[in-house]
């Protein structure tokens, strides 16, 4: 029974001795590993985020010349609704002056009419 206590002393010295600095080694690396993962993981997050502001900027942008060019649009109407209506007063104008210059005319016998 002796033999065995010897050996198993013997085993377990090798393994702390050996066996446990190396197992705790490959945990540190798989911990190291896991540590290097997670950070390009983040870095990955952190550039998609940046595309992603990137992006919403672009598409502000783009709103922001929609309404623009909406209300460029808006007042070319209403500058084209205001000449229409000029133009029309002014045609309504000269046909009211055309008629009383037509009627001066005739009262002073310039102008017959058959």
């Amino acid at each position: 029974s002796s033999g065995i206590n010897a050996e198993s002393q013997s085993v377990l010295f090798s393994f702390l001795l050996v066996g446990y600095p190396l197992h705790l080694a490959r945990v540190q690396l798989w911990v190291q590993e896991q540590v290097l993962s997670l950070a390009v993981a983040q870095v990955l997050l952190l550039v998609l985020a940046q595309v992603l502001s990137l992006a919403l900027v672009l598409v502000l942008s783009l709103a922001l010349a929609q309404v623009l060019l909406l209300a460029l649009v808006l007042v070319l109407s209403l500058v084209l609704v205001l000449s229409l209506a000029l133009a029309l007063v002014l045609l309504v104008l000269e046909l009211d002056k055309t008629d009383n210059h037509v009627r001066f005319l005739a009262n002073h016998k310039l102008v017959t009419f058959r």
